[in-house]
This record gives structure tokens, C-alpha cells and sequence, in this order.
């Protein structure tokens, strides 16, 4: 008890006092409302940042220079309608033709699969032809 006491007498003068209420000061000033919903929010802030940054660059890309979407081009080009472009597709896959676009620029593997062809394809094929492989000069 008598520790307690002198402990108490010689704190209360010296350097060690003026430090503890140096920090018992700061500490309430620590806790001001509004300081705290700026750290808050600028944490917050900075993980969002983290976050979209993050994502931007893992995100999937579209393939943009696609032999799919050379495709859709081409027919969209020539007025193919999406009917006569999947027939495009099932017959590249029938002929193991890895990319349905050369239809458009190899002639030959039309008229080639248009003799393997059954004779339900072979309408199609001759108009999807003309379609293909008609004079455009005017």
C-alpha cells in the first residue's frame, strides 16, 4: 500500500504524468465522430479503387477479332440471315472445315461438299451461291 502511495506522489510531478495525459487527450480527440467517417470512408474508398482495379484487369475479354465474328460479318455483308448462317456452320462441320468463313473466300470447298452433298442440301447450296459469288460491280 505504501508502494501505491509513493508511486502516486512521484507520478504526479514528473514527466510520466504530463505523458499520460498527453495521450489520454489524444485519445479523445481520436475518437471524434467525424475524423472517424473520414478515415472510414477514405479506407473504404481506396479497397473500392483496389477493387475495380482488380477487376479491370481480370476481367474476360471479348474477342473482338473472332473467325465467329468474321462471320456474322460476312453474312451480315451478303444478307445472310442467321437460318442460312448455322447451315453455313453445321456444313463446315460435316466437311471438317475448322473456320465457317472460308465458305466465303474459297469457292472450291463450296463446289467440292456440293458433291457429297445429299440432294436436300443441294438447293441450298446453289443459293447460298448465288448469294455468295454474285456480281457486285455495277
Amino acid at each position: 500500500m505504501q508502494s501505491v502511495v509513493f508511486l502516486t506522489v512521484v507520478a504526479s510531478g514528473s514527466r510520466i504524468s504530463d505523458m499520460s495525459k498527453y495521450f489520454r487527450d489524444s485519445r479523445r480527440e481520436s475518437y471524434d465522430p467525424a475524423t472517424l467517417a473520414w478515415f472510414v470512408s477514405g479506407v473504404v474508398l481506396a479497397a473500392g479503387v483496389v477493387a475495380f482495379c482488380y477487376w479491370w484487369n481480370t476481367r474476360p475479354r471479348k474477342k473482338y477479332h473472332s473467325h465467329d465474328k468474321l462471320l456474322v460479318s460476312l453474312c451480315r455483308l451478303h444478307g445472310i440471315d442467321r437460318r442460312d448462317r448455322e447451315l453455313l456452320n453445321q456444313w463446315a462441320e460435316s466437311a471438317g472445315i475448322e473456320w465457317p468463313s472460308r465458305w466465303f473466300t474459297e469457292p472450291s470447298l463450296l463446289r467440292s461438299y456440293k458433291r457429297q452433298a445429299d440432294e436436300s442440301a443441294i438447293a441450298d447450296i446453289e443459293r447460298l451461291q448465288s448469294i455468295m459469288f454474285r456480281s457486285t460491280s455495277r
